[in-house]
C-alpha cells in the first residue's frame, strides 16, 4: 500500500511539474531588455557617449574606462566577402569578442569601410560586374554599383552579415540582450564609403567601364536618381535584414545608421530613412567639421533620429588635446549621441601611440562628452547645460553663398547667447589651421556683393539669429584675385590652456604636462557699449533645478581688471555670484560658484537668465559658461566635478577640482 501512495504521488508531482513548465515554455528564452531603437526619440540613449573607433592597440583595460560607452568592431569587405555565398568572419568575431565578451562594452558595426587600394572591392566580383577604366581619386577602379547584379551581390553579404551578428550577439556573454547597438549601412561606391558627388556624376558612363571578366557590362550611365535609389535601397536592406535574422533569435535587432548626403543641403533619399527609423551617420575629422552640418542640424539635432560620428583622427602635435575637445564640443552642438573617437592615430603614431582615447589630456574632454551627449532631448534631466563661445572670420567654402552662418556659431547645449554680434569674434591663428581646407588666414570671397551685405544675404535664406554671427568685420581688404575678393581677419593671443595630465586649467605648476593654444573665444566690447554677454537658458531645463544649481565660468586670465557673474535670482531681482580678479598670467582658468537660489524664470534684459560684465575696466575673454544641476536629480554617471574655491569677492587662483 505504501509502495502505490508513493508511485501515485509521484506521478501527481509529474503531471504537476510537466504543467509548470508548459505554462512557462511559450515564454521563453527571454527577450532582450529595451535598447538601441527602442529609447524613445525624447529622451536620451542609454548607450550615448564616447565611442571608440579603430581600437588599433587599445587593450580591454582601455575599453572599460568608464567614460567608453562602445567601440567599433570592423573588417573590411574584401576579408569577409570571399566569394559568392562564401564569407569569412574570423576578424570581425575577434573584435566582437573583445568589445563585449571581455570588456563588457556595447558594440557598434563597420564592415565594409576602409578607403583603396586596402580596401578595394573582392577581386572575384569584378568577374560579375564591370570596372571603371581609369582608377579615381582613391586609386581604385570603382565597380558599376547601379549595375542589378552588384546590387543583388551587395545585398546578399549584408542578408549574410545580419545573419552572422544575429547568432553572435544570441550566443554571447549576454545571451538575452542585444549588445550591438548599431551597424553601419556603408554604400561602398566610390571610396567604399561614399556615392559620388553630384558634380561628378555626369562623368560615370557607361562606356567609361571595361567589362567584367565574365564579359558582363550594364549599359546604364548613372544618374542622380540611380544614386539615391540605391543608397535607399542598401540602407533599408541593412535595416530589413537586422530586423529578420534578430527576429529569429528573438532579440531586438541593431539600428542601421546610413552615411550622410550633401553638405548643405538634404539628399532625396535622407526624409525616407529617417521616416523608417535609420540613423545618421557623419564624418568630422575637424573640431570645425563641414562635410555633416546640414543632416545632423536639420534631422538629429531636431530630435527626428539619433546621430553617429567619426571623428579625432588628424590632431596635429601642437593641438592634441585642444583638437580632440572642440571635436567633441561640436559632436554635442549637433546633437550627436554617438561620438567616436579615434583609439588608434592612423595619422601621428608617435604622438599618440593609442590615439585620442588614451591620451591622457583628453581625459576630461572624453569624461565631457559622455556626460552629456543625447541629453539635450530631455531637459528637464540634463546634467547641465552650457555654451561654448567661439568666434573667427566667416569663409566661402561652396559656391557663392556665404556658408559660415552655421560654421562660426557658438557650440550651444541648452543655452544661447543672446545678441551674440555684441561681443566680439576672436580667434587664434594657429599653427593646426594654416593651409587647411576650411580656415586659411586669407579669405577668398566668390562674390561681387560687398562685404556690408554679407549678412542681408544669409537673411534671405536662414533666420536672422544665424546670421547675427557674421557681424565680425575684415580687418583689410587685399583687392581681387582671379576674380574674387579677399579680406584678411584678425587673429588675436588667446593664452594657453594649460594641462595636469588628464586635468585642464591645471594650477600647480609642478605638474604641468602640456601647454596648448586655444582656438576660439569671445569677448565683451565696452568700447563698443556692450560690457555685457548674456546668456538664456532651455526653460525645461531652468525650471527643473529647484533653485539650486552650480555655474562654471572659464575666462582667460588676461589683464588686471575684474569681471563680474550676474544671474536672476529667486528674491525677484538680478543678483551678482561672484567677481573675479585677473591675475594677467595668459592663461585659462575656471571659477564654479554654488548658488542656492536660482530663478532663471528669463527676467535679465532680453529675457535671458545669467550675464558676464567686465566691470567698466578692461575687457574679458570667455571660453565657456556652465550651469551644473545639484538638487539631486543628477542622472547616474552625471554628477559634476568639485567646487572651485573662492573668498568673497576675489577669485583665489588654486581651483579644486
Amino acid at each position: 500500500m505504501i509502495e502505490q501512495y508513493l508511485n501515485g504521488r509521484i506521478l501527481y508531482l509529474i503531471l504537476i511539474l510537466s504543467l509548470l513548465i508548459g505554462s512557462f515554455a511559450p515564454h521563453l528564452p527571454v527577450k532582450a531588455e529595451t535598447s538601441a531603437e527602442e529609447a524613445s526619440l525624447s529622451s536620451r540613449h542609454p548607450d550615448a557617449g564616447i565611442w571608440m573607433m579603430y581600437r588599433g592597440n587599445n587593450t580591454v583595460a582601455d575599453l572599460q574606462k568608464p567614460y567608453i560607452k562602445g567601440a567599433m568592431a570592423y573588417a573590411r569587405w574584401n576579408e569577409i566577402y570571399t566569394g559568392p555565398n562564401e564569407f569569412k568572419w574570423s576578424t570581425l568575431n575577434a573584435d566582437l569578442d573583445l568589445i563585449i565578451n571581455q570588456a563588457g562594452k556595447r558594440a557598434m558595426v563597420n564592415v565594409t569601410a576602409g578607403y583603396c587600394p586596402q580596401g578595394d572591392w573582392p577581386a572575384w566580383m569584378r568577374e560579375q560586374v564591370a570596372s571603371r577604366k581609369e582608377t579615381h581619386s582613391m586609386g581604385c577602379f570603382p565597380l558599376q554599383f547601379w549595375d542589378p547584379v552588384y546590387i543583388d551581390l551587395h545585398k546578399a553579404y549584408i542578408r549574410a552579415l545580419a545573419d552572422y551578428l544575429a547568432q553572435f550577439d544570441s550566443k554571447d556573454a549576454r545571451p538575452n540582450q542585444t549588445d550591438i547597438t548599431f551597424v553601419r549601412a556603408q554604400v561602398m561606391a566610390e571610396t567604399m564609403e561614399n556615392l559620388p558627388n553630384d558634380n561628378d556624376y555626369p562623368e560615370w558612363e557607361w562606356q567609361d567601364f571595361a567589362p567584367a571578366s565574365k564579359g558582363r557590362i550594364h549599359q546604364v550611365d548613372l544618374t542622380n536618381e540611380l544614386k539615391y535609389a540605391y543608397q535607399a535601397e542598401i540602407t533599408l536592406t541593412y535595416k530589413r535584414e537586422l530586423e529578420r535574422a534578430y527576429a529569429e533569435v528573438e532579440l531586438t535587432p541593431p539600428v542601421a545608421a546610413a552615411k550622410g548626403g550633401h553638405y548643405w543641403k538634404e539628399y532625396p533619399s535622407r526624409d525616407q530613412l529617417v521616416s523608417q527609423g535609420v540613423w545618421m551617420n557623419q564624418h568630422s575629422g575637424s573640431p570645425n567639421p563641414q562635410g555633416w552640418y546640414y543632416d545632423m542640424y536639420s534631422k538629429v539635432r531636431n530630435g527626428e533620429t539619433r546621430g553617429t560620428s567619426e571623428t579625432g583622427g588628424k590632431s596635429p602635435e601642437t593641438l592634441l588635446a585642444q583638437y580632440a575637445y572642440w571635436e567633441i564640443l561640436a559632436n554635442l552642438h549637433y546633437g550627436v549621441e554617438f561620438i567616436g573617437i579615434y583609439g588608434n592615430n592612423k595619422f601621428s603614431p608617435e604622438h599618440q601611440p593609442k590615439g585620442a582615447i588614451s591620451y591622457p589630456e583628453n581625459r576630461e574632454a572624453l569624461e565631457f562628452g559622455t556626460r552629456y551627449a543625447g541629453a539635450y532631448r530631455d531637459p528637464a534631466t540634463s546634467p547641465g547645460a552650457w555654451i561654448a563661445l567661439r568666434g573667427g572670420y566667416p569663409e566661402e567654402s561652396f559656391s557663392s553663398k556665404v556658408y559660415a552662418r552655421r560654421m562660426w556659431t557658438n557650440y550651444e547645449f541648452l543655452m544661447t547667447q543672446y545678441r551674440p554680434q555684441d561681443s566680439v569674434l576672436l580667434y587664434s591663428n594657429d599653427s593646426m589651421m594654416k593651409n587647411s581646407d576650411s580656415i586659411t588666414p586669407v579669405v577668398a570671397r566668390d562674390t561681387q556683393q560687398p562685404w556690408t551685405n554679407e549678412i542681408a544675404i544669409c537673411e534671405k535664406e536662414f533666420p536672422a539669429r544665424h546670421c547675427e554671427y557674421l557681424i565680425q568685420q575684415p580687418s583689410e581688404y587685399v583687392g581681387r584675385n582671379s576674380g574674387s575678393h579677399q579680406y584678411t581677419f584678425r587673429t588675436s593671443n588667446l593664452g594657453k590652456v594649460v594641462y595636469c595630465g588628464a586635468e585642464m586649467f591645471c594650477t600647480e605648476p609642478s605638474g604641468r604636462t602640456r601647454t596648448e593654444s586655444t582656438l576660439w573665444a569671445r569677448r565683451t566690447n565696452g568700447a563698443g557699449g556692450t560690457p555685457f554677454m548674456r546668456y538664456n537658458l532651455n526653460d525645461n531645463f531652468a525650471k527643473s533645478l529647484g533653485g539650486r544649481a552650480q555655474i562654471r565660468v572659464v575666462y582667460l586670465d588676461q589683464g588686471t581688471g575684474q569681471w563680474e557673474l550676474r544671474y536672476d535670482s529667486t528674491s525677484g531681482a538680478e543678483k551678482s555670484a561672484i567677481i573675479v580678479k585677473k591675475g594677467n598670467s595668459n592663461e585659462w582658468k575656471e571659477v564654479m560658484v554654488d548658488l542656492p537660489d536660482v530663478a532663471f524664470t528669463n527676467r535679465q534684459e532680453g529675457g535671458t537668465d545669467l550675464s558676464l560684465y567686465n566691470m567698466g575696466d578692461d575687457d574679458d575673454t570667455f571660453h565657456m559658461v556652465e550651469v551644473i544641476r545639484t538638487n539631486g536629480s543628477t542622472p547616474p554617471g552625471s554628477q559634476p566635478p568639485a567646487q572651485s574655491t573662492y573668498n568673497e569677492s576675489v577669485f583665489l587662483p588654486s581651483v579644486e577640482r
